[in-house]
Formats: C-alpha cells, structure tokens, sequence
C-alpha cells in the first residue's frame, strides 16, 4: 500500500508506480472516457496551479457545488495539493444555506459546476465578503453570462497548462510534500439532524487516510476493481471511497447524469459500492415490485427463489451447515433469478457493499444478502471519518453494525451514548468552540447515539440520543426501528411514527409514488398528481393492509393504530430530511404537529396546509384534506 503523509502526496506516489493503469473513467455523449493515473495527476496539476495564480493558498477555503463530475475530483485534490482545504457542498441546497456555509467557511472560490448552480451562487455573492471568483464547468447557457467574478474551468486549466510550460510544475511539488498529516484537508458537512445547517467537521489528512486504510483491511482489494460515484461529494462516505481509490489502484467511475446513474451503474457493474439506507431501501422496493408486477409464473419462480435464498442467509447467520440440496437449488435459481436481477441494478460484481450513514431494517439486509450481495452494515460519522464499526470476515449478525474496526476503540457512556477513540476522530468544527468541546469531552467523540455492545462484542446501534420516546405507561421505543418495518413495504417510502406520552402510537406515510402509481394503473383508479393519489379511499385500503400486515411482527405496544397519509413527500428543500435523506424528527413533530394531535382524536379527518419550497426557493402553499384512517384489531 502507498505511504504518505498527505492526499495529494497519496496521487502522485501512486503515479510513479502505475501511471498508466486507469484511474478515473466518465460518460461523456453515451461514451465512457478513461484516464490514467497519469492523466489525472495531471489535470489536478493545471487546476492546483490555475488555482494559485488565482491566489489561493495554504489554508485558504475552495467550496465545490455540482453533481458528481471529474472535474469536482480535480478541483478538491488540486485545492489539497497546494494546501488549501476544499468545503464539498450538496448540489440541492437553496442559495440561502450556500451562502450562510460560504460565509462560516470563509470560502475564496466556489466551483459551481452548472447554469443552475452559478445563478444560485450569483444571487447571493454579495453576502459573502470573502468570494473572489465562481470557476464553472458546464458552459451551456452561460454565454451571456457578464460578471467579472466568473471564470469557466477550461479558463483555469488553460492558465494552469501555461504555468506548466514555464516550469512551476516543480514549485507545486515543493508545495505538495511539504503537506503534514495534521493539516486539515476537508470542511466536511455533518449530516444536519440537530440544526437547519450543517456544521463544518474539520478533517485531516491523518484522519481520512487512516479511515480509508482500515477500510481496505476490512475488506481487501483485488485487481481491477470499479466503484461508481452515485453518492453526494459532500458526503463523508463518498470523500473516503475517493482515498480508498488512490490507495487501492480503485477505478473511480462517474455517470454522464444523476438522471442516467442507474443505467450507467448497470454497465460498469463495480466491485465495490457503499451508499445511505434510503438508496437500497430504494432498490429494494423497485425489486419487489417489480416483481410483483410481473406474470404468474415469474412471481412464483421469484417467490420460490427468495425463499430458498432466505433459508440460506438464516443458516449462514447461525453458523450452520448448507445441505447440499440446497447448495444446489441456489445454484439453480442464481441464474433464474437472483443474476438477471443483480444484473438489472449492476451488483452481479460487487464483491463489497456498504450500508450507512442511518439505520438499515433488518429486512433490507436479509433482503440483499439473500440475493448474493456481500452487503455489510457500517457505523461510522462524519465526525469519525466514516469509521467506527462493520461486518468483518464471516462475522456478519443481523440487527448489529458488526465489531470495532481494529485500530479504533468504542465503548458506551453511562447514559447510554456511543464514544469513540482512534486516529479517525476530527479535531473540532470550524468556527463552533462550544459544540467542538462537547463533541470531544474527556478525549472521546460522542456521537450523539444510543447503542450497546452486545455479548458478541457487536455494536447495537438503537437510535439518536434524543430520539428514543417512552409512551404513557413507560414503555421505551425507538421510532426509527418500526419506521424502518414500515418502509419495507414497497407502497411506503417514508413513515413518521409518534408516541411520546402516548397510550398507542400513530404514523404519517408518505406513498412510493411510482410504485403506487403504476398499482393505480393496473386498477382502473384515475389521478392527477400526488396529493390526489395519496388521498384516495383505495391507496388508504392499500396501505391499511400493509400496516396490518407488519403490525402482526411488532410488540403490541408498538403497533401502529392510525395513520394518515401526507399529500406531499418529506423533502429536505423543506427542512424535513437532511441532504443524506435522514428524517429531522424534531423539526417534522412540529412542523405537522395539528395532524399528530388530530390522529389521537376521534376525528376521521384533519385539514393540512402547509408551505414548500423548490429548487429555486420560491415557495407556494398546499391545502388538503387528509383522512385518518383506523386499524383495527
């Protein structure tokens, strides 16, 4: 494995010893173009030096802004090389949330990769004393663009190239391995479940690369493996598959589109591939149904394979022995049903896969591991570079996020929170001493959850410390584990279970519009949109029964009684999720809490209006009448 001290100093090493292996490869026009190591380097070469004659520096801020695109890549280890610190922003934030993070970053430039992006970025510039210039990629739209903070990035690389040639190459050299290990490399954004905005984790090269390490010993590379960069750039999680890449030799693959992800997924099929809940929970749910959806003798064939499959994973997990008939009938069903289905989504090469970021049902994780994906539950933060606990080897328990990763210690606070200790752990936020001392009191970072290790030294993740209710007799629940049964129907994407001082529990639904739309479809049922479909008396029935159905696997005290269903998706443009898709659970209690109240009255209905906001800020008002709905027994 490469040795190094810094990010950047990680790239060029790896130069020196596989240049011309592929490192970075992009859809472009329906055509994948690959690069080399050499190639790469390279072009972090002409934007780090395009950036200097700028005037960005050591420590100085570089925000990036765009969807998954090559030339964010370069831009964040050409911003490390000469020693600044990259700020990873999430692509839908509002201009309000962009400015209020350039402000608290103190951010120099911002690359704004898009049209939509630079008019965010223009609209509030002038809030943001510390911006000198807006470098964007894609140039469609912006020929008419006149304001001299502008810059396309073919203009820095053009500036970069020319520095090239007149020898600062060896300059930037110097700058790059005179890199520390203790500088920080990365303003990475922590998930914002406590606030509206996200606070700044300051992460060090020794933090991500030790995070990115441990990763590969956990789960060993081989050669030419693949990883697709489906997930946010502002994520802690993608930021370390981009190290496990430089140190590994991992081809890192970028979509043409978002739009275009999963089919592009699809034809790389990667090897490796790590994403939050909310993306397998979304595969899941198209799987089933899709199969659901399909003929007779196809739904007995796939139910008859998931089956067997499931004996299989149950077995495995206690340790027992296969039978050979069953050996055989995997066989059997593997190319019937389980390959032509993990070659739909792209996982028939996975040979790693990843779930974190937030809790997982245990439903799902059978669910994969079923169909042959080698998926592991990994516990880890923002502010622990993603690291922390995991699945190791053969050691793979249900319900658990699997064993501290060697090298890191965890244990658990008298009041139940989950501590964390290693070489991962960040030094502090930028700009916030108060919560920094918190987070790192008595030398450990507390993560703000509730776990235990159980009798098998296996970390049991329960909830957020401030997320666990107790009804009115003192019963203890934790809402996310009856909302992750909950959205393991494939008509239920998102649930919001209540209860705190309770006598029974209630829920808020939200439908899987395109699953529930196309069920409509095939019953003759006529709508509009979503808020005339969600309200339907038949999509009520529809739910019920889901409801029912997984009611019969919880406590009774944990079941769900009455449920409406929201005529909007929960949407972080409405502060109601995180960017990462975790639910701001506070914030939605009291955002919609005339429905919760309504849903422990007699009432069979409850009039909601509420506002929202689109991608553009602009917002507008949506009324209607919700029913509530009983279940009985």
């Amino acid at each position: 494995m490469l040795k190094g001290d810094t990010i950047p100093q990680l790239l060029f090493d790896r130069v020196k010893t596989h240049g011309r292996a592929p490192a970075v490869r992009e859809k472009k026009l329906g055509i994948w173009q690959t690069l080399t190591w050499s190639q790469y380097a390279e072009e972090v070469r002409k934007t780090a030096l395009g950036l200097m004659h700028l005037g960005v520096g050591k420590e100085d801020k570089v925000a990036i802004l765009g969807d998954n695109h090559r030339e964010l890549l370069f831009t964040e280890l050409a911003t490390q090389a000469i020693g600044g610190c990259p700020v990873p922003l999430y692509p839908d934030f509002l201009p309000d949330q962009i400015a209020e993070l350039l402000r608290r970053s103190d951010s120099k430039v911002i690359l704004a990769y898009d049209q939509e992006q630079v008019d965010k970025v223009l609209q509030i510039k002038d809030q943001v004393p510390t911006l000198r210039k807006i470098i964007y990629v894609d140039e469609r739209g912006m020929r008419h663009y006149e304001d001299p903070m502008l810059m396309s990035f073919s203009q820095l690389q053009v500036i970069g190239k020319k520095a090239v040639e007149d020898g600062e190459s060896k300059v930037l050299e110097d700058i790059v391995y005179s890199g520390r290990a203790d500088d920080v490399a990365l303003l990475c954004l922590t998930s914002g479940t406590t606030g509206v905005v996200p606070k700044l984790a300051m992460l060090t090269h020794r933090n991500l690369i030790f995070s990115a390490q441990k990763w590969i010993e956990v789960a060993p590379l081989s050669a030419n493996e693949d990883y697709v960069s489906i997930l946010p750039f502002a994520w802690i999680g993608e930021q370390i598959q981009i190290i496990i890449s430089i140190l590994g030799g991992v081809t890192y693959n970028f979509p043409e589109e978002p739009e275009t992800a999963m089919s592009d997924l699809r034809e790389i099929a990667p090897t490796r591939i790590a994403g939050p809940p909310r993306m397998w929970e979304r595969i899941a749910s198209d799987i089933m149904f899709r199969a659901s959806d399909s003929t007779w003798l196809k739904r007995k064939v796939y139910d008859i394979g998931m089956s067997i499959a499931h004996d299989i994973v149950e077995k495995q997990l206690r340790k027992e022995p296969i039978p050979f008939y069953l050996q055989l009938m995997r066989w059997i069903f593997y190319w019937l049903t389980y390959r032509p289905i993990l070659d739909k989504y792209g996982l028939k090469r996975v040979r790693f896969a990843a779930t974190g970021g937030g809790a997982l049902g245990a439903d799902y994780f059978i669910f994969f591991r079923a169909l042959g994906v080698n998926l592991r539950e990994v516990y880890g933060t923002t502010e622990s570079a993603a690291l922390g606990a995991t699945h190791q080897g053969e050691d793979i328990k249900v319900g658990t996020c699997g064993r501290p990763v060697p090298g890191v210690e965890i244990k658990i606070s008298e009041t139940g929170e989950i501590l964390i200790k290693g070489e991962n752990v960040f030094i502090g936020y930028h700009k916030d001493l108060d919560s920094t001392r918190r987070t790192l009191a008595d030398g450990w970072l507390h993560t703000g959850d509730i776990g235990v290790i159980d009798e098998d030294g296996h970390l049991v993740v329960i909830d957020r410390l401030g997320d666990l209710m107790t009804m009115a007799d003192g019963t203890k629940f934790s809402p996310q584990y009856i909302e992750n049964k909950l959205k393991f129907s494939p008509f239920i994407k998102e649930a919001v279970v209540y209860g705190e001082g309770k006598p029974h529990l209630v829920a808020i639904l939200n439908i899987d519009f395109e699953n529930v739309s196309k069920w409509a479809e095939r019953q003759g049922i006529s709508f509009s949109d979503y808020a005339d479909l969600s309200q339907k008396p038949e999509v009520y029935e529809l739910l019920a029964g889901e409801v029912t159905r997984i009611n019969r696997i919880l406590p009774e005290k944990m079941r769900v009684r009455r449920f409406t269903i929201l005529h909007k998706e929960l949407d972080a443009d409405d502060l109601e999720l995180t960017r990462t898709r975790k639910l701001r659970r506070k914030f939605v209690y009291q955002r919609y809490g005339e429905i919760l109240n309504a849903l422990y009255s007699d009432e069979e209905g409850v009039d909601a209006r509420v506002q929202v906001t689109y991608r553009d800020g602009t917002t507008a008002i949506l009324q209607s009448r919700l029913k509530i709905r009983r279940i009985e027994g």
